[in-house]
């Protein structure tokens, strides 16, 4: 059994991590701090250990939708960080708009927080912030009263016209001082190198420098970007310290929890820097752990800030991922581990095939573009060049067949005919949306990626576990200690907060509510 909770919390935080896998929650266990946030959530809060995403591809952007609306990319229209718009002409990214410049618009669906504001006529007070746009937008919702994200040509926080209820102490907030500091320190490991024993060496030759291109090792120098550089804020642990400082201060000032006609409010935060580390350094690296010891000690501060501010039965906490990551190819095949794996050899997909095509049809540019690992036509040249629109697509078929890294290749408007296993065919169709999504799409081998960046760093997209497994862990409230091997979805989770809050489940939502947390 389960019950709706008796008198909703004054406040709901979500926050997700940008690019946890969820096996990190016991990988850095012997580094975490016994006072340390995940050490704390397991023995005093609850931890869903089974919680996957169930669409692909397994982005950023289709993440923070999917968690806080609790529909798929099928239904809610975020299919990727960015795609081509047919009716634009060009590509957008996932929070474009030609009248605010970035938005919520294309998201169809409502989220949690929309909910919230709609069950009290807009009374509850709503925030998000996020280094990444999309990381804030996506999450707050159309209902926002604002939503923050990081300008780093001018390090600081900024947002949109988008939203009219932007409070005037974030016009006077400056967050330069606080990076010039942190800057002064540059980037050292916590610990000496030889603590980080879930790690591999500090130097490899297959880390991508971020922060400057031949550096991938520390100790980091950041003091030549004081004052000029503010893009080191997204490539380093800095970005932890200021977006939780900045979510403390919406809090403080906004009176969040304390909301004078007695509702609850909502904040969002969405903390973008592990996936930046992640994509360059990889999930192996002493970079990545030294990324989440840090997290696990700022996550704890903020904890026991909303204690001593709040109190924990006043408020419900959840944390999460938008996706998981592969592992670096080169790592799986120079560590002794001898697991298959590679990364796509062409550089320039999009020139390969309108290559191919131009010998077959004597037509140029009939592919627009290879993205999310799926391929767009110019269907408007096709048409006016009276090709056969059948026999375009299939030389496009016909060549991804030929490549041993593509484990399938299929027209995404027939993936229900094509032999593949059901589970995969269920999470391609709540990731394909008829209006946003590609013509053809791939499903590469595991811990192949789609990805071409000189033999080095990583990414995620895929359906398989290290890019759909993302930990789940609530805390405060009513929430009893526990944990449930059960598995849930992560369109479970929107569902499950609504309930907590005794208010209809967003306008699209597909989940169903994680009963053991309400028990």
């Amino acid at each position: 059994m389960f019950f709706a909770f008796s008198q909703s919390p004054k406040l709901v935080v979500g926050i997700v991590i940008d690019q946890m896998r969820w096996d990190n929650i016991y990988r850095y266990q012997n580094g975490y701090q016994k006072t340390g946030f995940f050490k704390t959530v397991l023995q005093q809060g609850f931890s869903c250990e089974n919680t996957y995403i169930s669409h692909i591809p397994t982005i950023t952007a289709c993440g923070h939708a999917t968690i806080y609306t609790g529909a798929t990319p099928a239904i809610h229209g975020i299919i990727a960080n960015e795609w081509y718009d047919r009716k634009m002409k060009k590509i957008k990214t996932s929070v474009s708009d030609t009248l605010y410049d970035r938005s919520p618009r294309n998201m169809w669906a409502t989220t949690v927080g929309d909910q919230l504001k709609l069950s009290n006529i807009g009374k509850s007070r709503t925030y998000s912030v996020a280094l990444k746009d999309r990381g804030a937008i996506l999450p707050g919702g159309h209902a926002c009263n604002a939503a923050f994200w990081w300008d780093e040509k001018k390090g600081n926080w900024t947002t949109s016209s988008y939203y009219t209820n932007i409070p005037a102490w974030t016009q006077q907030e400056s967050a330069k001082s606080m990076v010039d500091s942190l800057y002064q320190f540059g980037w050292k490991p916590l610990y000496p190198l030889s603590a980080y024993i879930n790690s591999s060496a500090d130097k490899q030759q297959f880390e991508n420098g971020l922060i400057d291109k031949d550096a991938t090792t520390f100790n980091y120098d950041l003091q030549n970007k004081i004052n000029k550089d503010y893009r080191a804020v997204f490539n380093t642990p800095i970005g932890l310290a200021v977006t939780i400082d900045f979510a403390k201060k919406i809090i403080t000032k906004e009176k969040l929890g304390f909301n004078p006609a007695g509702v609850t409010d909502m904040l969002t935060v969405s903390f973008s820097a592990p996936d930046i580390i992640g994509h360059s350094y990889g999930p192996q690296s002493v970079e990545m752990e030294d990324t989440y010891l840090r997290l696990d000690a700022y996550l704890a501060d903020l904890v026991a800030f909303l204690d001593s501010s709040i109190g924990r039965t006043h408020y419900v906490l959840f944390l999460t991922a938008d996706h998981g990551v592969s592992p670096i190819p080169e790592f799986l095949q120079d560590s002794n581990l001898h697991i298959p794996s590679g990364r796509h050899k062409e550089k320039n997909q999009t020139q390969l095939l309108n290559q191919l095509l131009q010998k077959q049809f004597l037509t140029d540019s009939l592919v627009i573009g290879v993205m999310n690992a799926q391929v767009y036509f110019n269907e408007e040249k096709i048409t006016n060049k009276k090709l056969s629109r059948e026999q375009v697509i299939q030389s496009v078929l016909s060549y991804f067949q030929q490549q041993d890294n593509i484990l399938y290749v299929f027209e995404c408007a027939e993936y229900a005919k094509y032999p593949m296993p059901i589970e995969i065919k269920e999470q391609f169709a709540k990731g394909y949306n008829v209006k946003n999504s590609g013509t053809i799409a791939m499903i590469y081998k595991p811990f192949f990626i789609d990805t071409y960046v000189d033999g080095k760093g990583t990414t995620h997209g895929a359906w398989n576990s290290y890019d759909a497994h993302i930990p789940l862990l609530w805390l405060g409230g009513k929430i009893k200690n526990g944990k449930t091997y059960q598995k849930y979805k992560m369109t479970d989770i929107a569902p499950t907060v609504a309930a907590m809050l005794n208010i209809e489940a967003p306008s699209c939502s597909i989940g169903n509510v994680i009963q053991e947390v309400m028990e």
